[in-house]
């Protein structure tokens, strides 16, 4: 393999890490945000029900 063809899978291998290195960040915060969406709703929700008096 020549030197050429080397530094070009080095930089090939440097933007594939980047882009997973983004997704390790990335993804829990989606995570974290469609939990905040779905709490939002559950209490949009639970304060539609009627109130009950025991």
């Amino acid at each position: 393999m020549s030197e050429t063809e080397c530094t070009l899978k080095l930089d090939q291998s440097a933007i594939i890490l980047n882009h997973f290195t983004g997704l390790n960040v990335s993804l829990p915060a989606l995570k974290n945000s469609h939990y905040d969406c779905i709490d939002a709703e559950g209490r949009a929700m639970q304060e539609q029900l009627p109130r009950t008096t025991k």
